[in-house]
């Protein structure tokens, strides 16, 4: 009888939780919904020129050979205190405000050996104090292992509206990443109480190991963590173990 009612705790105790996590994710829904509205103070830098050439952005050029270098120009007009959004995947990069660089990822050296190319990297990049049009340049480097770059859009803006456009579009995304993991370890916590009274009980492990994969590859991978956490190797680890770890549990 004793052992019964224990099971009917736990039982109520998951059964409260799994409700609280579903009202968690719809709450999420509400508050990180993109707006239909455009954040006025946010501008998207998508017009670039590349050997005489308009394009906008983003962009695949392909085939290329390892390290192509591609150069792109911009004019833009900040205001004091803006910054810029920037995001490079697998591909070195220099940013230059009228010839002064105030920004580089990826250069040979600065990342650990095995990483033949870059991971992608997201970063918020102060301008110096302007009110007039200024030149952009950027210096990418196409990867290594791969005949295609993909550049992408640079946004313009104060640090809190680049914020507040950025959880706009990927707020969701790292809140459920978050929740995922939360409920994986927590899984993970009761799994012995079951196993305890019936073996069956591992079902629990494998259901918390699968949210904790899950998890890591969304958390990841998400944009938006980078800019809290300056470490795209560690990222780049976490995302690719939580998605190759997934055949586990499955």
């Amino acid at each position: 009888m004793k052992i019964h009612k224990i099971r009917r705790t736990v039982m109520a105790a998951l059964s409260l939780s799994f409700l609280v996590l579903i009202t968690l994710l719809f709450c999420s829904v509400l508050l990180f919904r993109s707006e239909e509205k455009e954040h006025e103070d946010v501008e998207t830098i998508s017009g670039w020129t590349i050997d005489d050439e308009h394009i906008r952005l983003p962009r695949s050029f392909s085939p290329l050979s390892p390290r192509t270098p591609l150069t792109l120009t911009a004019q833009i007009r900040p205001k004091p205190g803006d910054y810029l959004y920037i995001k490079t995947v697998y591909t070195p990069v220099k940013l230059s405000v009228d010839g002064q660089m105030v920004y580089q990822y990826g250069s040979d050296g600065s990342l650990p050996a095995f990483l033949l190319d870059p991971p992608t990297k997201t970063a918020l990049v102060a301008l110096p104090e302007t009110g007039h049009k200024v030149t952009l340049t950027l210096e990418y480097l196409s990867p290594s292992q791969r005949d295609t770059a993909t550049l992408h859009p640079l946004l313009l803006g104060s640090p809190s509206e680049l914020m507040i456009h950025l959880f706009s579009e990927m707020g969701f995304s790292l809140f459920f990443s978050i929740v995922l993991l939360a409920l994986g370890i927590i899984l993970a916590l009761v799994t012995p109480i079951f196993t305890r009274f019936d073996e069956s009980g591992m079902t629990f492990f494998w259901l918390g190991l699968f949210s904790l994969c899950t998890g890591a590859w969304s958390f990841g991978e998400c944009n938006l963590t980078g800019l809290f956490i300056d470490s795209p190797s560690f990222l780049y680890l976490l995302a690719f173990l939580g998605l190759f770890s997934l055949a586990v549990p499955l």
